[in-house]
C-alpha cells in the first residue's frame, strides 16, 4: 500500500511538471521513460515515438512544442481515419490537411465539408466524387465556375457526356472535348463532337476521335488533312476499301503495308505504286517496335520474350499504362475494362483501345482483379498469346506470337 502511494505521488509530480496539457488524461499515458528524458524536446520526441507506435493520440497530447504535436495529432488522425483528431490541431492549414486526407480515404464528401481553406475543400470533393465517380458531388463545389467544377465534370464525364451540360457553352465544349481522354469507343461517342458548338473546336474533336477509327474523318471539312492524321497510328486492311476519296484510299494501303513490313500490299494501291515500296523497304521501327512489338495487323502482333515477359508477365507493370476497371452487370465480373490508353505506349503499343473489355486470356476468364493476376501469372512461358474482348459492343481476339 505505501508503495502504491509512492509510485502515485511520482506520477502527480510528474503530470504537474507536464503542464496543463495533461488535465483529463488517464495518468497511464505518463510515460516515466519520457518524463525522465534529458530535456523537454528528448520528452516531446519519445511520446511521437510511442504515439506512432501505438497508434494512440492520448500520447500527442503529452507534448508540449507546437509543431511536433499537430504533426503527432495529424500523423495518428490519418493512419486510423479518425477525423474528430483534426480539430486538436492549432494550425488550419494542417488542419485542413487533415480533414481532406481522411475524406478521400474514406471517401466522405462530408468530411471535405469540414475543411476551413476553400481551395482545399473544391479539390477534396473533387477527388471524392471521381473516387465515388458521383456527379453530384461535384454540384457540392460552391464555385461553379472554379477549375475544381470543371475537372471534376470533364473526369466523370467519358461514359456521361451529358454532364458537360452543367456547364457553359464554352465550357461546355472543352469538357465534351476532354472527355475523350475517357472515350469508351469512337461508335460509342454519344455524338459529343456533333454536340460542341464552335465549329473549330467540333472539328478537333472528330480529328481527335478519328485517330482511333480513320473513317470518322469521312465527318470533316477537310477529309484529307484528318486522314493524313489518322491512318499513321491506325486503320487496317477493312479500312482502306471504305475510304471515299482516293487519294486517301492510296495512302491508307502505303500506311498499311509500311505497318505490316509487306510490300505485297502496294499492289492494292491505284496510284504510285512504286512510292509505296520504297516507303516499305525504308522504313524506320515504329516506336512499339523499340519496346520488342511488331504490328502484323490491328488483331496480330509479333512480341520478342523480353517485352511478353515486361508486359504479359507483370500485372503490376501493364496496370501502370492503363487504368483497369472490372466491369459488373448484375452483380456478376463480365471482365477487365481499360481507361487511360495512350496509342503507341504501354497497353496502346499491343493494340488495346481505351473502352475495351478485356474477358478472356488464353481461355482464362477474368472475373476480377485476382483471377487477372493468376491469368497474367501464367502466361511467362506462353509462346502464344490470346486476348478475348469486346470492342464497341464487338467480340474480338488480338493474337501475340512469342519469339
Amino acid at each position: 500500500m505505501k508503495r502504491a502511494l509512492v509510485v502515485a505521488l511520482v506520477l502527480l509530480a510528474a503530470c504537474k511538471k507536464s503542464g496543463g496539457a495533461d488535465a483529463g488524461l488517464d495518468p497511464s499515458t505518463l510515460l516515466p521513460e519520457c518524463e525522465n528524458a534529458d530535456g523537454r524536446a528528448r520528452a516531446d520526441s519519445c511520446y511521437d515515438k510511442h504515439a506512432t507506435k501505438v497508434q494512440k493520440a492520448a500520447f500527442c497530447e503529452r507534448i508540449v512544442a507546437p509543431g511536433l504535436k499537430n504533426a503527432c495529432f495529424d500523423r495518428i488522425a490519418s493512419a486510423t481515419n479518425d477525423e474528430t483528431l483534426c480539430p486538436k490541431i492549432d494550425t488550419s492549414g494542417i488542419r485542413s490537411s487533415c480533414f481532406s486526407r481522411i475524406a478521400k480515404q474514406k471517401q466522405d464528401p462530408a468530411v471535405c465539408k469540414k475543411v476551413e481553406k476553400h481551395e482545399m475543400a473544391a479539390s477534396c470533393l473533387r477527388e471524392v466524387a471521381l473516387r465515388k465517380d458521383d456527379p453530384a458531388i461535384c454540384d457540392a463545389i460552391e464555385d461553379k465556375e472554379s477549375k475544381d467544377h470543371f475537372e471534376c465534370l470533364v473526369g466523370l464525364a467519358g461514359p456521361k457526356p451529358e454532364l458537360c451540360d452543367r456547364l457553359k457553352t464554352a465550357e461546355k465544349d472543352a469538357c465534351l472535348a476532354g472527355s475523350l481522354e475517357a472515350l469508351l469507343a469512337p461508335t460509342q461517342n454519344d455524338g459529343r463532337c456533333d454536340r460542341i458548338s464552335d465549329t473549330s473546336v467540333k472539328e478537333l474533336c472528330w480529328e481527335r476521335v478519328a485517330r482511333t477509327d480513320p473513317l470518322l474523318c469521312e465527318k470533316l471539312t477537310d477529309k484529307a488533312k484528318c486522314y493524313r492524321t489518322a491512318l499513321h497510328v491506325a486503320g487496317d486492311e477493312t479500312t482502306c476499301p471504305k475510304i471515299s476519296m482516293p487519294e486517301s484510299a492510296d495512302q491508307c494501303w502505303k500506311e498499311v503495308a509500311v505497318r505490316a513490313n509487306d510490300a505485297k500490299l502496294c499492289d492494292k494501291v491505284k496510284g504510285d505504286k512504286k512510292a509505296c515500296t520504297e516507303a516499305v523497304e525504308n522504313r524506320t521501327p515504329e516506336s512499339g517496335e523499340a519496346l520488342g512489338i511488331t504490328k502484323v495487323s490491328a488483331t496480330q502482333f509479333i512480341v520478342t520474350r523480353e517485352a511478353a515477359n515486361r508486359f504479359f508477365g507483370d500485372f503490376a507493370e501493364a496496370a501502370k499504362s492503363a487504368r483497369i476497371v472490372p466491369e459488373v452487370q448484375d452483380g456478376k465480373v463480365m471482365g477487365m475494362k481499360l481507361f487511360g490508353i495512350r496509342p503507341n505506349k504501354g497497353a496502346g503499343a499491343v493494340g488495346l483501345q481505351n473502352g475495351d473489355r478485356i474477358e478472356k486470356v488464353n481461355g482464362l476468364d477474368l472475373t476480377g482483379p485476382d483471377e487477372a493476376m493468376a491469368a497474367y501469372a501464367k502466361l511467362k512461358n506462353a509462346s502464344r498469346i490470346e486476348l478475348q474482348l469486346t470492342r464497341r459492343g464487338q467480340p474480338m481476339t488480338i493474337t501475340y506470337t512469342i519469339k
